[in-house]
C-alpha cells in the first residue's frame, strides 16, 4: 500500500504516514490534510542514509558523464505525476516546467538515488 507524506512549511517539517498515531489514512489526513501532501510511487530509492520509498516531489539524482564515461557531475530530476499518460515521471525539461516528462523506470531502471525533495531543498544547493 502506498503511503503519504505531508510538508509543513512554517515548521519546515516532514510527516510520514505510518509514524506513531498516523497509521490510518483517515488519521493522517485529519492531522495533516491542510499541508502539502504527496504520495509514494511504489518504488524504493537509495539515500545517503540507506533506503526509503520514493515520493512525488523527490529529486532523483542522475550522473552527467564525459565522453569517457566518467561522472563529471549530477543533475537532479523532480518526480511528478503525468495526468496525460497516468504515470509517474521525472521532469527532464531544462526549466523543470513539465514540458518534457519521462517515465521513471524507462529513464533510471532500478537505480534510483534520492537527493532531496522540492519542499526542503533548493535545486541549486543539491550535490
Amino acid at each position: 500500500m502506498r503511503k503519504l507524506r505531508a510538508y509543513e512549511k512554517l515548521k519546515n517539517e516532514m510527516y510520514y504516514q505510518g509514524e506513531p498515531d498516523l497509521e490510518t489514512l483517515q488519521s493522517f489526513i485529519f492531522h495533516h490534510g491542510d499541508k502539502e501532501v504527496t504520495e509514494s510511487i511504489g518504488l524504493i530509492g537509495k539515500t545517503e542514509n540507506g533506503e526509503r520509498e520514493v515520493f512525488v516531489g523527490d529529486y532523483l539524482r542522475d550522473s552527467i558523464l564525459d565522453y569517457e564515461g566518467k561522472t563529471v557531475g549530477y543533475c537532479h530530476l523532480p518526480v511528478v505525476y503525468d495526468v496525460n499518460t497516468c504515470q509517474y515521471c521525472v521532469d527532464t525539461s531544462f526549466n523543470k516546467d513539465g514540458k518534457y516528462l519521462v517515465n521513471i523506470v524507462e529513464y533510471f531502471g532500478k537505480n534510483l538515488f534520492i537527493s532531496g525533495n522540492i519542499f526542503e531543498n533548493n535545486y541549486k544547493d543539491l550535490k
